[in-house]
């Protein structure tokens, strides 16, 4: 659970962001704060503590083991947990990624469809073929 309070104070303690494997409250006022929130959902109720924090420990989320000095990376569609070494190399991906997107984006909006862009037909005719096939897209 995570209100306005608890969050302001991260902010005075100069984290970074947060991460509640839980619910929030206050969420307008969270919203203009200058910190990432990320939590499972929204809630206008308030709780108190039921348990003793413990800080430097792993911790799993939906199957995810974290430790201390992992990087997490959120946005809008989720989180990634990274290490240090990960992080360039994801960093790297990322950014083929999104200019490989870009070239194909700007190719819809000249009235290319996506699925010319694709391997649509052949991987439609592996599954009905019942072979193994994955979608790609063919546009460099």
């Amino acid at each position: 659970m995570l209100g306005e309070l608890f969050a302001t104070e991260a902010i005075r303690r100069e984290m970074a962001g947060i991460v509640v494997y839980g619910l929030c409250r206050d969420t307008a006022t969270l919203a203009q704060l200058p910190l990432p929130i990320y939590a499972l959902g929204t809630t206008p109720k308030a709780a108190g503590a039921q348990q003793l924090p413990t800080i430097q420990q792993p911790i799993r989320l939906e199957g995810v083991e974290i430790h201390p000095g992992e990087i997490m990376i959120g946005d809008d569609d989720g989180i990634v947990v990274l290490t240090d070494a990960e992080l360039e190399a994801a960093l790297e991906t990322a950014e083929a990624i999104q200019r490989r997107e870009g070239v194909i984006r700007s190719a819809i909006q000249d009235g290319t469809s996506l699925f010319d862009q694709l391997n649509f037909a052949e991987h439609v005719a592996g599954l009905q073929a019942e072979r193994p096939s994955s979608l790609v897209f063919t546009v460099q």
